[in-house]
């Protein structure tokens, strides 16, 4: 995907039209890549066919998911997600530990707070 800025100048007439163009990471849809998710962790998720899968954020090739049961409850998980696999990096319903966050470089957009190593302390990603 290309993401334009234009700035238009008007002289004598002429219409001249500065461009910037940007090259921005291609994202996937958020339908086929909820397919593409569902299909390839749900036996590992314990999905049903009538839960439901939701794409809650996306960060380069990180996706944050948001996993609910038709007879209520749910769950997050984060993955690695590429053409040609799809790795579930931490799953739950509190935040995770840092370690498989740290060990992955997950984004810090996508979960900022994590479980030190001591499972006791709540901290900040960026404080580490």
């Amino acid at each position: 995907m290309i993401r334009t800025r234009h700035r238009i100048i008007l002289a004598a007439g002429v219409v001249i039209i500065l461009g910037a163009f940007t090259l921005l990471p291609r994202q996937v849809p958020e339908p086929l890549l909820e397919d593409a998710i569902r299909n390839r962790t749900s036996e590992e998720l314990g999905l049903a066919a009538s839960d439901t899968l939701s794409i809650a954020a996306q960060s380069g090739k990180f996706v944050r998911v948001n996993l609910h049961s038709a007879e209520g409850g749910g769950i997050w998980a984060i993955v690695l997600h590429t053409s040609t696999s799809t790795e579930i990096i931490t799953k739950g319903q509190d935040h995770p530990a840092c370690a498989p966050l740290e060990a992955a470089s997950v984004p810090i957009d996508l979960e900022p707070m994590c479980w030190a190593e001591d499972g006791k302390t709540l901290v900040g990603r960026s404080d580490r």
